[in-house]
């Protein structure tokens, strides 16, 4: 009897590997292992049935779904009853899905052309699917179905091939070379890609990293020097009761055993083999990202990070702030900072209503608030040179602001008992039409502590920032090693409906769908979101590999929150 395995993607020789979510005894049973040596994509699912079942049932867990979801699932057996003369939706699945099924794409000419097999238990099963894919597809497929066995092809020559290597007449996928990766759990779904292949065969051969402007080099070297060096991909994908679980592992890693062997890459990580200490998150926080950066080496290491014409413009802009501070910017003010720095988008109290009585929203965009928190070795030091530095700034912008008849901001200076200052760039008060530009409702804030520097968008948000460090001294601090992306799915789905009127001027510029649909999308958008419980994405460099792991989650049903 053969031995079942989990659905898996398969990417073939040409681009990808294979995920093996089996032992090597069993993949030859594998229906991907039937197919002919030129596919370069597939999607392999075992069983239909049963992942239709999970995924209907995965819905169903959704607290509060929008209203053509909900149509959907209630409606959903009585279509099927309708369609089927009488057979209910549980034994329409078992007869119409298939017992596994491959969706390809084979290079068997100038482009890669679908393919698409499927086996099920008896032959009569074939036939059903073969009069329901040629109801939807007509004379655009082409079928050859045997005993429990269907292939679908775009072209006849395709259909011949893949016939021909089920049969076992033509080459075969080898997919034995491919299998390198055992899986960690009983996933439900396992993603093996061959790097190695993909390199071999992409004709732009600069590295990853090389293909990056240098801000993207920032946010994404390790990454890309992850990739640039290993030799697959694996990822796992598990459904569960209310959600999906996502790991992903690079068998490549921008750290070297030998510490003293790193190359440009680890350059950019600050405290990449320990775990580091992240900031209190303020109230309302919305999203957090907190990057695993040397907040020094971009200016020390540009040349070797960036190359030499980013050097050269960084040396031009680096000439202007050592004569706005009066001191060298790379030698006296960055030895002020140390560590990672890290991203707060923070909700923000709204003025006046959002939405209007006659359910338009309200004109303008109505942004979060901002605070980057960075970790300070000197803090009087940094507070001398900032004040010094921004003084001249200050000058110098609002003199380009009046020349382009904008507003010029007031700098003000604060200062708490121990003498920390805060500093304020306050925007003059908009007495024009409704609503105010966007730098007008800006108030950019640096707010010193004694550990730490704030840079906020607003004045609330950086001691709200602060102040959620002195609230949290006494409890347990929270830790990261790499690099981490949270969100709060139900305070994004606040801020698009604050913001639905601009985004469906831009659907309906882009797209060119009526405004009431527009309307209708967004709304289910933001009603989905409210559905899910905050998650965090976290990408974790070590030694020999690099990790990347998230979960999505519905949030608990109303009676069972109350019932807690």
């Amino acid at each position: 009897m053969r031995t079942p395995h989990a659905p898996h993607l398969v990417f073939g020789p040409v681009l990808c590997g294979v995920l093996a979510t089996a032992a090597p005894a069993q993949i030859q049973d594998s229906l991907a292992a039937r197919l002919p040596r030129a596919t370069v994509a597939v999607l392999e699912l075992e069983d239909g049935a049963a992942w239709a079942r999970r995924l209907i049932a995965l819905l169903e867990t959704m607290p509060d779904p929008p209203q053509r979801l909900l149509g959907l699932r209630t409606l959903l057996p009585t279509l099927v009853r309708a369609a089927t003369g009488g057979v209910a939706l549980d034994d329409a699945l078992t007869a119409l899905a298939p017992k596994r099924v491959v969706l390809a794409l084979v290079s068997n000419g100038a482009l890669p052309e679908p393919l698409l097999i499927a086996e099920t238990e008896d032959a009569s099963g074939a036939r059903t699917l073969r009069s329901a894919l040629l109801g939807r597809l007509g004379a655009r497929a082409f079928v050859d179905d045997g005993d429990g066995r269907l292939i679908v092809a775009a072209d006849l020559a395709t259909l011949e091939l893949a016939r021909r290597a089920y049969d076992g007449v033509e080459p075969r996928l080898a997919l034995e070379s491919f299998c390198t990766h055992a899986p960690r759990s009983a996933a439900s779904l396992l993603v093996h890609v061959d790097l190695a292949a993909v390199r071999a065969k992409d004709l732009d051969r600069r590295s990853y990293g090389e293909r990056l402007d240098p801000g993207a080099r920032l946010l994404f070297g390790p990454l890309a020097a992850a990739l640039d060096r290993a030799r697959a991909v694996h990822v796992e994908l598990r459904v569960l009761p209310r959600g999906a679980e996502l790991a992903m592992t690079i068998d490549g890693s921008p750290l070297a055993e030998d510490p003293a062997q790193d190359d440009e890459a680890a350059l950019l990580l600050a405290s990449p083999r320990r775990a580091r200490t992240l900031p209190p998150a303020p109230a309302g926080t919305l999203a957090t990202l907190a990057l695993d950066r040397s907040l020094a080496a971009p200016f020390v290491h540009v040349r070797t990070l960036f190359g030499a014409a980013a050097e050269a413009q960084l040396l031009g802009g680096l000439s202007i702030a050592d004569a706005l501070l009066r001191a060298s910017f790379v030698d006296e003010l960055l030895p002020c900072f140390v560590g990672s720095a890290t991203l707060f988008v923070v909700a923000q109290a709204q003025g006046g209503n959002a939405v209007a009585d006659d359910g338009a929203a309200a004109a303008g965009l109505r942004l979060p608030g901002f605070a980057l928190v960075l970790p300070l070795e000197d803090s009087a030091r940094a507070a001398e040179l900032a004040l010094r530095g921004l003084s001249t700034f200050a000058l110098a912008a609002n003199v380009e602001r009046m020349r382009q008849e904008k507003l010029p901001y007031a700098m003000r200076v604060q200062r708490d008992d121990e003498g920390r200052p805060c500093i304020v760039f306050e925007p003059s008060e908009w007495h024009g039409a409704a609503p105010a530009p966007l730098d007008a409702t800006f108030q950019p804030t640096l707010l010193f502590g004694a550990t730490q520097l704030v840079v906020a968008s607003t004045r609330e948000t950086a001691l709200a920032t602060m102040a959620a460090r002195v609230d949290a001294a006494d409890a347990a601090t929270a830790t990261v090693q790499g690099d981490l992306l949270t969100l709060d799915p139900a305070g994004l789905a606040e801020y698009l409906t604050l913001n639905r009127e601009l985004a469906v001027l831009d659907t309906v510029l882009k797209r060119g769908v009526p405004a009431r649909q527009a309307r209708r999308e967004l709304d289910e958008l933001a009603q989905v979101l409210r559905n899910l419980r905050p998650f965090a994405l976290r990408l974790e460099p070590v030694v020999g590999s690099t990790t990347l792991r998230t979960e999505l989650a519905w949030r608990e049903t109303r009676g069972t929150e109350a019932g807690r």
